[in-house]
């Protein structure tokens, strides 16, 4: 009969910068290689190691576009009651001017819309709407039942009207100077998953789970108004950790991808920084008989104390 103990033989963090990743200017800041000091991820043949995140921070600058999501759009331009035109935005990530051009692309399709341009207020976090070739209040927005398009724009839900369809709609004439009544808000990620590739280590222990040695190593909560930071601080040790058993370390060199709940990467706009907290562990493995030993050699201390007191 055996048992095992472990001593706590090294703590300490890991500070990760996307800009400091490999090959910066050619690869993607959510889907990255590093390189790892050799500390990092050393261990001796008696030893194991766990890996958790204690700090994560981004801008929330990503835009997350998607069919049956925010990408939908009718239009009319001669009343509510009038015909619509559909549009669709394109799927996918933009930063806001990108999106922006985007929007004007589509609306110009629309006839009566040649000529209208959507600028995006830095300042303001607002779209600037100019040069209406038609009336203001005229031009409806249609939102199909469900979704929260209207967003994109800079309404809220309670800037629309409910259709006996389902369907929202905006009116245009609600524009003042030009703007619409708020600021954008249209991320819908309500996480960032962030997954970690240690390398060929087959013994690698993920979320208590050793079928996959890529796989997510933190989820990062996604609260914070747009265009602020998303944060994530770590106080205790977190069920998203790494184990190394004894003696297995991971490569040097890892990969970190950031993703949705389902593995689309999430196509930050801006760069992260991450601490990691590493703990090295000595596993300590003592037989029944070295156990009453060490019990008895205690206890002859404490005897040995008491009987020098008196």
């Amino acid at each position: 009969m055996s048992l095992s103990n472990r001593d706590l033989v090294d703590e300490r963090v890991l500070y990760l910068d996307s800009k400091s990743r490999l090959n910066a200017a050619g690869s993607d800041i959510f889907n990255s290689s590093y390189a790892l000091p050799p500390f990092a991820l050393s261990v001796n043949a008696d030893e194991f190691l766990e890996v958790g995140l204690q700090s994560f921070v981004t801008k929330y600058t990503f835009y997350n576009l998607d069919t049956g999501r925010n990408a939908d759009i009718d239009v009319s331009t001669t009343g509510a009651a009038g015909a619509y035109t559909s549009i669709q935005l394109e799927v996918g990530n933009y930063s806001a001017k990108n999106m922006i051009a985007d929007m004007q692309g589509k609306l110009r399709t629309v006839v009566g819309l040649t000529t209208l341009t959507l600028a995006y207020k830095v300042g303001l976090f607002k779209i600037l709407f100019t040069n209406l070739p038609v009336t203001p209040a005229n031009t409806v927005l249609r939102f199909p039942l469900n979704e929260t398009g209207y967003e994109l724009f800079g309404f809220n839900i309670g800037d629309t009207t409910l259709n006996g369809d389902g369907t929202r709609s905006v009116n245009l004439g609600q524009l003042t100077a030009g703007y619409p009544p708020r600021v954008l808000s249209i991320g819908n990620e309500e996480a960032l998953f962030i997954n970690v590739n240690f390398g060929a280590s087959s013994n690698i222990n993920m979320n208590q789970s050793a079928t996959s040695i890529q796989s997510t190593f933190a989820k990062v909560h996604v609260v914070a108004p747009f265009n602020a930071n998303i944060f994530f601080f770590q106080t205790q040790a977190s069920d998203f950790k790494v184990t190394f058993p004894l003696g297995e370390t991971a490569d040097n060199q890892i990969s970190i991808s950031i993703t949705d709940e389902v593995g689309n990467f999430i196509k930050l706009q801006s760069d992260y920084q991450m601490v990691w907290r590493l703990r090295k562990f000595r596993e300590i493995v003592e037989t029944k008989d070295q156990i009453l030993l060490k019990n008895l050699t205690q206890l002859m201390a404490v005897q040995l104390a008491q009987s020098q007191k008196k």
